[in-house]
């Protein structure tokens, strides 16, 4: 408010002595000086002014203000802006915030070990536990503890594969001990009105091919059935997954042999 204050109180002055420098008489030009005096309270500065001076002022104010403008918009731009994955932490294998368009911020495990850096665990699994036994609201909104067996929620798996392409890394390792890695240079899936379809996969590179079969599959739940089998596979399974028929092989994340399995993206 004292910017815009000043600006109109220079104005005004500029004003008032272009009108008291044409002057039609003595009388009118007297009065001018009166508002001029009673303007400035200094008798000092009462006399009729250049117009051209009082705008040199105004412009050095404009000025001033307008610096003070471009170091405010500087700081600003200074700021760094909220992470919408992974890759801004780097080497980081902690805990992070990030904030996908659409939806609130929330954490995520990142991971930077396995596969390089700015990955994305968006799913932590061990076998035997039994806690991916959920109804379709909880994979929904996802569930769990970062730091143990989670998923990240089909929700927020969709806004961030709907807001920038990410690839897919998977690691299994089966009871054996053995660890096998899957990748797929394009992975995205649809919103809840399609049932979260696995929509793109892109190129698979690995050993074996994990979702071979899933390409296209809705999500199913134990109350939600999407596949094409007669039985409900996400209750045959006690897991959530994009199941086609509930014949599953050893090459699948959904198999009975599996001692851990771990999802990944990363924006390509």
């Amino acid at each position: 408010m004292n910017i815009l204050y000043a600006v109109i109180f220079l104005l005004l002055k500029i004003q008032l002595n272009t009108n008291c420098a044409f002057a039609k008489n003595a009388t009118e030009r007297t009065a001018y000086e009166t508002k001029i005096y009673l303007l400035n309270n200094d008798e000092a500065t009462s006399k009729c002014e250049q117009p051209k001076f009082e705008f040199e002022k105004l412009q050095a104010k404009i000025r001033e203000q307008e610096l003070t403008i471009a170091r405010l918009e500087a700081k600003c731009l200074a700021v760094p802006t909220e992470a919408t994955s992974c890759l801004p932490f780097g080497k980081s294998n902690e805990i992070q915030r990030i904030r996908i368009p659409g939806t609130e911020s929330f954490q995520v495990l990142c991971a930077a070990k396995i596969a390089g850096e700015g990955w994305t665990v968006i799913l932590n699994k061990r076998q035997h536990t039994g806690s991916f036994y959920r109804t379709w609201n909880e994979y929904r909104n996802g569930f769990g503890d970062l730091q143990d067996d989670f998923f990240i929620g089909l929700q927020r798996l969709h806004l961030m594969t709907k807001f920038q392409p990410h690839e897919l890394y998977v690691e299994i390792k089966d009871f054996w001990n053995t660890t096998s890695y899957a990748s797929y240079s394009n992975f995205s899936i649809g919103n809840e009105t399609e049932a979260y379809k696995l929509l793109t996969l892109g190129t698979f590179t690995g050993g074996k091919d994990y979702f071979k079969t899933q390409l296209h599959m809705k999500f199913s739940t134990l109350n939600r059935d999407n596949d094409n089998d007669v039985r409900n596979c996400a209750t045959i399974f006690q897991f959530g997954w994009w199941y086609n028929t509930c014949r599953v092989g050893r090459d699948s994340v959904a198999n009975i042999f599996t001692n851990f399995v771990q999802l990944l993206i990363r924006p390509i």
